[in-house]
């Protein structure tokens, strides 16, 4: 990974500034490697999920807790996650 870094809390916390060259699928899955994950911040890019997608099990529990929360479903429909 290329680019500025910024490490805070002892190492747990990296902020990763790229010129936006290398590949997100790409980063993403070196991130995952390492047993981490990566939120994305692009400025007005909407076109890529700014949060690490979720293991399937995950998953179900944030779809539970949205059901439980927000059982109408109208706050921020599909806007963290496209699946709820």
């Amino acid at each position: 990974m290329e680019g500025e870094q910024l490490i805070e809390w002892g190492g747990a916390l990296r902020w990763l500034a790229t010129d936006g060259h290398e590949n997100d699928q790409t980063l993403r899955q070196h991130i995952s490697d390492l047993h981490g994950h990566a939120t994305l911040f692009y400025g007005n890019k909407t076109n890529i999920q700014a949060f690490h997608p979720l293991s399937p099990s995950m998953l179900k529990i944030h779809q539970r807790l949205k059901q439980r929360f927000d059982p109408l479903g109208i706050f921020n429909h599909g806007r963290i996650y496209s699946d709820f």
